[in-house]
């Protein structure tokens, strides 16, 4: 063998080396990254998860809280306005009756 030969030889070696290396650097980061977003998942303190969860349903609750009042103001003045009017139209009505009456009278 010669000292070509041998040299293609280590040359080649080095070159899948290098590419074993960086196929496992590859899959080394890949690892770390994964590892870091488990690690995101994990709860380190149950209690404040679960605290924090009782607070957004409180906020959510208050506001659907809130949005009913103001559906049920909303009913309630619209409910007021149409009481008005009914009885101004009871009034201009019952106005009307001794005219309506005294012209029937007429006939």
């Amino acid at each position: 063998m010669s000292m070509r030969a041998s040299y293609r030889k280590l040359k080649e070696k080095a070159g899948e080396m290098d590419e074993k290396i960086s196929n496992a650097e590859f899959v080394l980061v890949q690892s770390v990254q994964e590892n870091a977003n488990l690690r995101s998942k994990i709860v380190q303190s149950p209690d404040k998860l679960q605290s924090d969860l009782f607070d957004q349903v409180i906020a959510e609750c208050s506001q659907h809280h809130l949005e009913l009042q103001a559906l049920i103001r909303m009913k309630l003045l619209l409910w007021v306005h149409f009481a008005r009017k009914r009885s101004l139209f009871k009034t201009k009505r019952q106005d009307c009756v001794p005219q309506v009456s005294f012209l029937h009278k007429q006939q």
